[in-house]
């Protein structure tokens, strides 16, 4: 680069320009990822297997518990005096599902 600021030609000039522009991203992005690697916490091996199985515990629960309530939620709806669609019951209820709420239970071993 330091060739290049000794030839002053002008169609030079533009380009040199954004040489400079860059150079200056560059450094700032080094200054972010070091502060960023400073301020990182790492994970010790045994805590990372600790968490990845809390996580697994606790995704299996909220499937439980989904299976259970769409369960409970079915059995109503198959009642023949109710006359609502599932929609329409889930509605009244107040429940919002998973699938209204563009949310998916994370996959963690399951």
């Amino acid at each position: 680069m330091a060739n290049l600021r000794n030839y002053p030609i002008v169609s030079q000039r533009p380009r040199l320009k954004r040489v400079d522009e860059l150079d200056r991203q560059l450094e700032r992005g080094k200054e972010k990822l070091a502060s960023l690697k400073k301020s990182c916490q790492n994970i010790a091996p045994g805590d990372n297997i600790k968490i990845n199985k809390e996580l697994e515990a606790v995704s299996k629960e909220w499937r439980k518990r989904k299976r259970m309530c769409m369960d409970v939620i079915n059995a109503i709806l198959e009642n023949e005096g109710c006359g609502q669609s599932k929609k329409e019951l889930l509605e009244e209820m107040g429940v919002d599902t998973d699938e209204d709420m563009n949310v998916s239970i994370p996959n963690y071993g399951a």
